[in-house]
């Protein structure tokens, strides 16, 4: 029932009928001295390298978290939202204010290959073609004292959204692509996009993304098409493609106007007026705000929004930050865990408290220089991490410092 319903997915109904395979042997090689003492070196300079990179993203996201933040305060304090889309005020011009709208354009999009005519903000062409796909397999033999890598080689019919070259198959004779994409991909972009009088900037446009795909009907389309599973397929049977076909589809963005897609999308939108347009407006924290939200939200639900956005992104940053410190501390202590690599028992024990160190370090550093960056905008905030980060260091001193009482009253 699924290849009935899908027939031109890849499978192993249409893989290629022959396989090619070549063999190179390859000698086990224990590696010198020189060659392992060159590869620790070589890591420890790369972790040197990510920890720097890590401190560095940790101390510019503190920053970019604060600004951020307070920005966005100082924009929900200024801003100005409009009793209408239409009330273009002159006392508002360089003022932050809020429009709440239906999208509207000035002209339809079109694309007159296809015969399609859609009043929204975009329209993306999206083109695949049928072509062979070469894969690679390898397989390590072992043969007595050498090591043989099998390389075979199959072939199967996809749909790709890009031209593969068949000049580097291995089999290249037996397995032709075109040399050239029939149609190419597209995007058209309204020149003109407003919410009632008010024009909105480029920036502003090019945030408008909620696509959704066309579905095209058969009126008028040409008799080199066919329609399946609303798209346009270049081929006499779409059921049963054969290389070189393509199928053609296509999605729209931000409704603008009454059409047989539907009503108007209703956009929200935070800018500054400049006399009829909405640009970025720009704050005294550093940031410029130039916010826009499908769907009739309020000035706070958009603010409140956009700090959960900020929150979200930091903690994210703050993830690969520490993920990167951790890495390199890794890098940089391989060779201790290779010292003991031939003793089973003390391997294991010693490569335990090596992740237990790495852990501790990359976690005190990540919270120090969090620190260091909130030190400055929020002293009191920043000096509590600062603690945290300092604690374990802490602890272990005062354990150490218990033991070593211990073991001096046994003594005694």
């Amino acid at each position: 029932m699924y290849r009935q319903n899908y027939p031109d997915d890849p499978g192993m109904h249409n893989l290629g009928p022959q396989r090619y395979s070549t063999r190179y042997p390859q000698g086990p090689r224990s590696p010198t001295f020189l060659e392992t003492l060159k590869s620790y070196l070589l890591s420890i300079l790369v972790g040197i390298a990510l920890i720097c990179v890590g401190c560095g993203l940790l101390f510019w996201n503190e920053g970019r978290t604060v600004q951020t933040h307070k920005s966005l305060e100082e924009g929900l304090a200024l801003v100005e939202s409009l009793d209408s889309e239409n009330a273009v005020i002159e006392e508002n011009i360089n003022k932050l204010i809020h429009v709440t709208g239906p999208l509207h354009t000035l002209q339809p999009l079109s694309d007159d290959a296809y015969g399609i005519v859609v009043t929204a903000v975009k329209l993306k062409r999206f083109v695949e073609m049928y072509q062979w796909v070469e894969y690679e397999h390898k397989r390590e033999v072992q043969e007595m004292d050498q090591t043989r890598t099998e390389v075979s080689y199959s072939y199967s019919k996809e749909w790709k959204d890009h031209l593969v070259d068949s000049n580097s198959f291995e089999q290249r004779s037996q397995y032709a692509n075109p040399d050239l994409m029939p149609v190419k991909p597209d995007t058209k972009v309204a020149k003109d996009v407003l919410i009632g009088s008010f024009y909105l900037s480029p920036h502003l446009i090019e945030k408008i993304s909620n696509f959704k795909k066309f579905e095209p009907s058969h009126t008028n389309i040409s008799r080199f098409l066919n329609i399946k599973q609303h798209m346009f397929y270049q081929s006499p049977d779409p059921n049963n493609p054969q290389v070189g076909d393509v199928r053609v589809w296509f999605e729209y963005a931000g409704l603008s106007g009454q059409s047989n897609l539907g009503p108007p999308d209703v956009a929200s939108v935070i800018g500054r007026q400049s006399r009829n347009m909405i640009t970025a407006f720009q704050t005294k924290s550093g940031d410029e705000l130039e916010i826009i939200y499908l769907g009739r939200l309020t000035a706070e639900e958009i603010f409140r929004q956009e700090k959960t956005s900020n929150v979200l992104l930091s903690w994210g940053l703050r993830f690969l930050g520490w993920v990167l410190i951790f890495i390199a501390f890794t890098l940089t202590t391989n060779f201790i865990s290779a010292i003991v690599s031939w003793i089973p028992i003390l391997r294991d024990i010693v490569a335990l408290g090596v992740l237990i160190m790495c852990l501790s370090l990359s976690i005190s550093i990540s919270l120090t220089v969090i620190a260091f960056g909130w030190l400055w905008y929020r002293p009191l905030f920043g000096a509590t991490i600062l603690a945290l980060a300092v604690l374990p260091f802490v602890l272990a001193r005062i354990r150490n410092s218990q033991t070593r009482a211990s073991r001096a009253d046994r003594m005694w």
